[in-house]
C-alpha cells in the first residue's frame, strides 16, 4: 500500500509548520527520513519568506534596495533552514508523535528523558536536568554518565558543566556503525 499523500492545501499548512491527521503519519515519516530530507526541510523554510521577497519589490525606492532587501530575505531564512534542518525535523516529528522510543536502544526511562530534556532545550547542566527530569541527583548523573559513554550526550564546546544533545540520527548512525563493526569483527 501506497502512503496517502496531503492534498496540497494540507501540504502547504503542513509546510509552514502546522501538524498533519493522522492519516498522514506514514508520509510525514517517510518525507522527514528518506532522502533527500534536509532539502525538503529547507525548501519549506523557504516558503515562509516569499510573501516578504514579493512585498519587498514593491517598497518604494531603487530598484537595486528593493532587490539588496529581497536578498536578505532569501539568505537569511537559508542560512537558518541548513543550519538547523535536524531541529526542525525532530520538532516535526515531536509534533506528529513520531519521534522514536529510545527503550528499544537499551535506555532505562530515566536515561530517555534527560536525553528528550535536552533535545527539547530544558536544562543543559545536570542541576538544571535534576529539577526538569525530577529525577534524584545521583541516578540523573548516572544516566549523563552513560548517554555521554554510548554518545547521546557532549560537553558544550566552551564549558565543562553544559550539556548538548547529540541530534538521534547521528547517533543512530554511529550505533549502527559500531553494531556493523562488531559484527564483522565477531
Amino acid at each position: 500500500m501506497a502512503t496517502k499523500r496531503p492534498p496540497p492545501w494540507r501540504w502547504l499548512l503542513y509546510a509552514v509548520g502546522f501538524g498533519l491527521p493522522e492519516r498522514y503519519d506514514d508520509w510525514v515519516f517517510h518525507d522527514l527520513n528518506d532522502r533527500g530530507w534536509r532539502l525538503r526541510e529547507v525548501t519549506r523554510i523557504m516558503l515562509l519568506p516569499i510573501p516578504f521577497i514579493v512585498g519587498a519589490m514593491f517598497l518604494p525606492g531603487d530598484i537595486g534596495l528593493r532587490l539588496m532587501t529581497a536578498s536578505f530575505l532569501v539568505v537569511g531564512p537559508l542560512f537558518v533552514g541548513a543550519a538547523y534542518s535536524s531541529e526542525f525535523r525532530a520538532y516535526r516529528l515531536r509534533q506528529h508523535g513520531l519521534l522514536p522510543v529510545l527503550e528499544p536502544l537499551g535506555l532505562t526511562e530515566t536515561e530517555e528523558a534527560v536525553y528528550l530534556s535536552l533535545l527539547k532545550g530544558r536544562g543543559s547542566s545536570v542541576d538544571e536536568l535534576v529539577r526538569e527530569v525530577g529525577a534524584a541527583p545521583k541516578r540523573a548523573r548516572a544516566a549523563v554518565a552513560r548517554l555521554k559513554g554510548l554518545g547521546f550526550v557532549t560537553h558544550s564546546p566552551g564549558s565543562s558543566a553544559r550539556l548538548t544533545p547529540v541530534p538521534l540520527w547521528d547517533v543512530y548512525h554511529a550505533l549502527l556503525d559500531r553494531l556493523a563493526r562488531d559484527r564483522a569483527a565477531g
